[in-house]
């Protein structure tokens, strides 16, 4: 439901009907891409503190 505050005001709004594994497997889906850019994030800050100590 996140993305639906990213929607853009006046503009209809479409649902669409799902079975319960259905959206389990989509939100399985969604939680390994968001791991994904928290190991992105992780790595970028290791290498900028790495960067940061050499140039110390």
């Amino acid at each position: 439901m996140w993305k639906l505050a990213q929607a853009r005001l006046n503009l209809p709004i479409r649902f669409v009907r799902t079975t319960p594994d259905a959206a389990r497997a989509a939100l399985a889906a969604e939680r390994a891409y968001l791991r994904q850019i928290d190991v992105a994030i992780d790595m970028r800050e290791e290498a900028r503190r790495r960067t940061q100590s050499q140039a110390a």
